[in-house]
């Protein structure tokens, strides 16, 4: 090791280093310990939190995305589509008769859904 000028044996460093800071080595244990568990709940399952309006839609736009790339614009948080998830104008009712037409796959997909259900 070199220091201020001089060679010094590496041993008689640490233990020089040792005796000034004595609890260093438990701050350094105490800090990974910190950064694991850290590390840890950045890799655990976030839930999404889904608006109350449109709520089947944004099910359905999250379980999309899922496969699609990050690139991918998310729905949700766009600016230019937040109203279709805030504003209750904008609440698509399923049960119409206008939805059912505009949609005959949708409305027969949540037909077995609900037959399976019971």
């Amino acid at each position: 090791a070199y220091m201020h000028g001089y060679f010094m044996d590496i041993r008689l460093y640490h233990k020089a280093k040792s005796i000034s800071e004595p609890f260093a080595y438990e701050e350094y244990r105490r800090q990974k310990i910190k950064d694991k568990i850290q590390e840890q709940r950045a890799n655990r399952v976030k839930p999404k939190k889904l608006p109350n309006i449109n709520r089947e839609l944004a099910e359905r736009l999250l379980s999309s995305n899922i496969s699609k790339t990050e690139k991918d614009i998310d729905l949700l948080v766009d600016e230019r589509f937040s109203a279709l998830f805030k504003n209750p104008d904008f609440q698509m009712d399923v049960e119409s008769e206008d939805y059912k037409l505009r949609h005959p796959a949708l409305s027969k997909q949540l037909k077995k859904q609900s037959r399976n259900e019971e």
